[in-house]
């Protein structure tokens, strides 16, 4: 009885962990989740998805997502499809591990703000988090086309700047994590020609 009540809780837990970063592997799991070694890990997983709570797709090594099961017994809306999206989550939460799991880890979650003449400009970032106590907002770069970037990079740059006209103080910071010193480079130069305040481009 005692055995079932807690691989029912840690179930919840996986699962609302799983629903808050819409993606994760095995190894992701096993180090946000507390879930002991590799071998107890992948039994603990199969288990779940096994019982129907979880839908796995085979990477470098399986990665996992909630089943309309999983979403129905924790109430979630978040559907997820296989595809480019994946690698791109996985990257994610590895930044997230990299950061030491911020509380405050939002994915998604649109950013608005008052532009040029008065216009409503909308961003959404890939994380809205706080990093040493900053505001910080974060974006995956994997393949994305470089004009994209500047046009988000522009936007990020018009937000930081009109925020320190109207309050004075430091805006929130932004953060792009790329795949490749020469995608690195590229963005670099994107943040210098658009003059903006504090954008920072890191390896991923």
């Amino acid at each position: 009885m005692h055995h079932t009540i807690k691989f029912q809780e840690r179930t919840m837990t996986i699962l609302s962990k799983l629903d808050e970063l819409a993606v994760a592997d095995g190894r992701q799991l096993q180090e946000i989740c507390a879930l002991g070694g590799k071998r107890n890990t992948n039994r603990i997983l199969a288990r779940i998805e096994s019982e129907g709570y979880l839908r796995s797709f085979r990477r470098q090594q399986k990665v996992y997502v909630l089943s309309k099961k999983g979403r129905e017994v924790i109430g979630s809306e978040r559907k997820v499809s296989s595809g480019g999206y994946l690698e791109h989550a996985l990257m994610r939460n590895d930044i997230y591990l990299a950061l030491d799991k911020p509380k405050d880890w939002r994915i998604e979650c649109p950013v608005t703000y008052t532009g040029k003449y008065n216009r409503k400009q909308r961003i959404i970032p890939d994380v809205l988090t706080t990093v040493k106590r900053r505001l910080t907002l974060i974006e995956i770069d994997r393949t994305q086309r470089m004009q994209e970037n500047r046009n988000k990079i522009a936007l990020y740059a018009d937000l930081q700047a009109r925020y320190y006209r109207k309050t004075m103080k430091t805006p929130p910071a932004v953060q792009f994590y790329t795949v490749s010193d020469v995608r690195a480079e590229k963005l670099r130069r994107i943040v210098r020609e658009v003059s903006a305040m504090d954008i920072e481009v890191m390896r991923a």
